[in-house]
């Protein structure tokens, strides 16, 4: 084994550890690396429920309610990459929640009809900074596969508008 170790300028236990591994596997093959990953094709099914059930619930709940279910305890970046795998992108698209309402429906096209009826020369343009303080998530697991983008509806222009001006 010192010759061998010499040889090839290694140490005598490494040379002593391929032996034994011969000797029991029948090969000098690596071990393989890196763990079994925990998050596997099983439990894609337990994912999408999670995601059915809310679809703008953000990584770490994600994880949360994942560990809550299966009692795997995973990373937020693992649960991300188990995602992409089942390819549920994070696109959103909203729409006002009272939009469908017929009342606010007949309002939209009066007011389109007067604003057809004013004469651009008429118009003055001001721009200024400002925020809108409602608060929505904008990015939501598309259940629906890549391509698209997954519903999701917020309060339009219910809280008053910040102006940020002098």
């Amino acid at each position: 084994m010192k010759e061998v170790a010499n040889r090839f300028a290694v140490s005598r236990s490494w040379v002593n550890n391929l032996v034994q591994r011969q000797k029991q596997t029948g090969s000098v093959s690596a071990k393989p690396h890196g763990a079994v990953a925990k998050v596997n094709s099983t439990h894609y099914p337990i994912l999408e429920a999670i995601i059915d059930g809310q679809n703008d619930v953000t990584l770490l709940e994600i994880r949360q309610r994942f560990a809550e279910k299966t009692e795997i305890l995973v990373s937020q970046s693992r649960i991300c990459r188990a995602l992409q795998e089942i390819e549920l992108t994070r696109k959103k698209t909203f729409h006002a929640d009272k939009q469908e309402i017929e009342a606010v429906k007949q309002l939209r096209l009066e007011y389109q009809l007067i604003m057809w009826a004013i004469e651009t020369n008429n118009l003055m343009f001001i721009d200024e900074s400002g925020t809108n303080l409602n608060m929505a998530r904008t990015y939501a697991r598309s259940r629906s596969r890549k391509g698209t983008r997954a519903p999701g509806c917020k309060p339009h222009n219910k809280v008053k508008n910040l102006a940020l001006h002098k």
